[in-house]
């Protein structure tokens, strides 16, 4: 019984880590442990950078417990969230190459917010007030092998990241 449970367990693993990155796609959801992960997706426990149990190596420069699940929405990619500490930076390897990036950030509550992704600027001093949810799209050429973000000298708690994806792009990149 203890082997079947384990490769029902292990099927389920592999069949989520190809859900979550059908067609090349990768989607990640910055959010506490206890909140079930979205179908599709790949949770962020705000969890060092290293390998992953999906198989991806991603992760923080600092781990800390940080994530949330403030509970104000019934979509849990926008009630969850991690915040970003201005020290503190997300990466994830990627072939060198362009990349869609696609990053959501919002919380229950006012907060400025600064990001830039590989040194392209996605906000720079944008208040969002409560329950206030913003997403922006942008190509992003990696030549370092990670696909780095960071918080642009923010204040401590600023820029709350709930979720991001990434996929591979053509060689045009998106207009600004």
């Amino acid at each position: 019984m203890k082997r079947v449970l384990i490769a029902v367990f292990a099927l389920v693993l592999v069949f989520s880590a190809a859900a979550a990155a059908s067609d090349n796609v990768i989607r990640i959801n910055f959010q506490d442990r206890d909140t079930p992960v979205p179908e599709g997706w790949y949770p962020d426990y705000h969890e060092l950078f290293g390998p992953k149990e999906n198989g991806l190596v991603y992760g923080w420069s600092k781990a800390e417990t940080m994530t949330r699940n403030r509970g104000y929405t019934d979509n849990v990619l926008l009630a969850t969230m991690t915040h970003m500490r201005n020290s503190e930076v997300w990466e994830i390897e990627l072939e060198n190459g362009l990349w869609d990036v696609e990053v959501c950030i919002g919380d229950a509550w006012t907060s400025t917010y600064k990001l830039q992704v590989e040194d392209v600027v996605f906000w720079d001093n944008l208040t969002l007030e409560n329950r206030e949810w913003v997403i922006k799209s942008k190509t992003i050429e990696v030549t370092d092998g990670r696909l780095t973000l960071s918080p642009m000298d923010n204040e401590k708690w600023g820029t709350r990241i709930c979720y991001i994806i990434i996929k591979p792009t053509g060689a045009e990149r998106l207009p600004e």
